[in-house]
């Protein structure tokens, strides 16, 4: 798979740098689509105790225990219909 290419600073979905983990309970092949698309659009891949968004199928993923207690946790389809909607 090719390296995600990011939009320029005008083109981008999220207006302010926007940081995202996601969960490995989500197959691996499916992650590095959404890793892609999410760096794409303007987000930055972080660590699960500071990441803003957590992506995971599961409320027990793994780290739950150390994640940003302000994080939102999203499921996949809470990430890929608002991509859609905006373009990406």
């Amino acid at each position: 798979m090719s390296s995600p290419v990011r939009r320029p600073k005008s083109q981008r979905i999220f207006p302010i740098t926007t940081s995202f983990y996601i969960s490995t309970s989500i197959p691996t092949e499916e992650r590095l689509e959404l890793t892609n698309a999410l760096i794409g659009a303007g987000a930055e891949h972080g660590l699960v105790n500071d990441a803003q968004y957590i992506v995971s199928d599961t409320p027990t993923f793994d780290g739950w225990q150390e994640a940003n207690k302000e994080a939102h946790v999203v499921t996949v389809s809470g990430v890929v219909p608002l991509s859609l909607r905006r373009g990406s």
